[in-house]
Parts: C-alpha cells; sequence; structure tokens
C-alpha cells in the first residue's frame, strides 16, 4: 500500500486523531441542545477546527467553512481537510465547524445523517457575518477565501440552483429570516429551499466562473489518487468515482449524489 508523507496545521492533525477514537469523544457541540418538551431546541455552540493565520498577517475577516459531515464519511472528510490545506492562503485565518451529529432533529426521510444542518447555519454562526457551506464529499481546488469574499449584492444566499445547496455561501443576517435552528429541526428539505427561494432575488447564482472552481491552481488530490484503484491511506469517499477532470490530467472524486465532478 502506498502512503505519502503530509505536513499540516497542528489542529488538522488534532482533527485527524479523532477517527481513531470513540465517537464519544470527538468534539461535538459544547451545549446538549436538548430543550423542554415544547419548547424549541436550544442552538449548540460548535467548537471549530482552526487554521491559523501566518503570524504578522494583515487583518482579514476569518473564513468561516461549515461541513455537513458524519461518522461514516471520515475518509472523505481527511480528503477535504487535505484539499483545504493545500490551497489555502497562509496569511487568512480559516474555521471549519463541523456539523455532525447535532441534537434535536427529525432525519426522517433524509438521504444523510445531516442533510438539514445547512439550514441552521445562520443560527450556528450567531446570526450575522457570512459562512460558507459544502458536503464533505466536496474538495476544493482553489482557495475558498475566494468564495467567501464574493460579491452578494442583495442576494440571501449564493448557490448553484436554488434547490441545489451543496455547496453555499450564506448571509447569516439575511437567511434567518428563513432557515433557523428549530425549523431545520423539523421541517423537511424541500420545504425550506422552497422557502428561501419563494422571495426574489434572495437566492444568487453561483457562478462557477467566478469561484476557485475554475481556478487553475494544484490540484487538490495526492499524485498517488489519479490511479484507478486509489491506494493512497486517505483513499476516497464512500461511493465516489474517480473521473476525467477535464482541465487537466488528473482525476477528481465525482459527487456521489450524481451530476458530474464538483471542482469547488
Amino acid at each position: 500500500m502506498t502512503f505519502f508523507a503530509l505536513k499540516i496545521d497542528k489542529a488538522v492533525r488534532k482533527l485527524l486523531g479523532f477517527h481513531h477514537r470513540s465517537p464519544d469523544s470527538r468534539p461535538q457541540s459544547a451545549a446538549s441542545g436538548v430543550a423542554a418538551e415544547g419548547e424549541p431546541p436550544a442552538v449548540p455552540r460548535i467548537v471549530p477546527v482552526v487554521l491559523e493565520a501566518r503570524p504578522g498577517a494583515p487583518e482579514a475577516p476569518a473564513v468561516r467553512i461549515f461541513l455537513g459531515t458524519e461518522p461514516a464519511q471520515h475518509r472523505a472528510e481527511r480528503i477535504f481537510f487535505y484539499s483545504l490545506e493545500r490551497v489555502r492562503d497562509p496569511l487568512r485565518r480559516y474555521e471549519v465547524y463541523r456539523m455532525t451529529g447535532l441534537p434535536g432533529f427529525d432525519r426522517k426521510g433524509w438521504r444523510t445523517n445531516f442533510t438539514n444542518f445547512r439550514f441552521a447555519i445562520p443560527d450556528l454562526a450567531g446570526r450575522q457575518g457570512r459562512a460558507i457551506y459544502t458536503d464533505v464529499d466536496q474538495i476544493f481546488t482553489a482557495d475558498p477565501a475566494e468564495l467567501f469574499d464574493q460579491s452578494m449584492g442583495e442576494h440571501g444566499y449564493l448557490a448553484l440552483l436554488p434547490e441545489d445547496t451543496a455547496v453555499m455561501l450564506i448571509d447569516c443576517e439575511r437567511m434567518i429570516r428563513c432557515w433557523t435552528y428549530a425549523k431545520a429541526c423539523r421541517e423537511p428539505k424541500k420545504a425550506l429551499c422552497a422557502e428561501a427561494a419563494a422571495e426574489p432575488g434572495r437566492w444568487g447564482a453561483l457562478d462557477p466562473s467566478g469561484t476557485p472552481a475554475t481556478s487553475n491552481s494544484a490540484r487538490a488530490r495526492p499524485s498517488c489518487c489519479t490511479t484507478r484503484p486509489c491506494t493512497c491511506s486517505l483513499g476516497v469517499p464512500p461511493r465516489a468515482v474517480l473521473v476525467p477532470d477535464p482541465s487537466s490530467r488528473r482525476t477528481l472524486p465525482q459527487s456521489r449524489t450524481g451530476g458530474g465532478p464538483r471542482r469547488l
């Protein structure tokens, strides 16, 4: 089996170590989120994985990334952090909030164990500022700060389509009017997407040509992951298929939700 050396931030090393512990020892939310009957669930506080800026870096807002994940996706999660570490700006602070096992949710009908967590982000982010949401089976091929700093105009969130929420840029202050932790706990995904798209101008198109998706930066996968099957220690996300990347000779994992590879 082929292995490779990877020098990464101590915070990422600590995170990867959590996969070898029992689930109860992983950092979840700092609050239990248990509410009395008839009361809305308490909003938990997630302790982020922090990739610090280099000492002496100029002041800039932290890039906040909310990651929808679950224990079964530990390999995909390692690849996600690998890609982020490869392409991030070392002069910028990044905060990754791992949304896994959040309390209070009715998971009936969910395709994953984190389907509705994305709609709780405005509350989880303190109802202010911006936040990137991404499913765990996505990877970055360029600095996500480019997406985070993108102009939003008067839109509340940017996505490829109103109902395609696998990757989003969210204005938390604007979206709290329709996406709250309590509503995310009890309402289905389709209803939450429909409510957000009902107000003209709330959704804005995420233009792939203006995001890190089309950057010519170094590809995020290690060279050994260009073979089929992949033999490196990271592996590939469950049910992923290696497919050609049209912009290079490298290969990228296809999103398990279909629709071809996402280069975000």
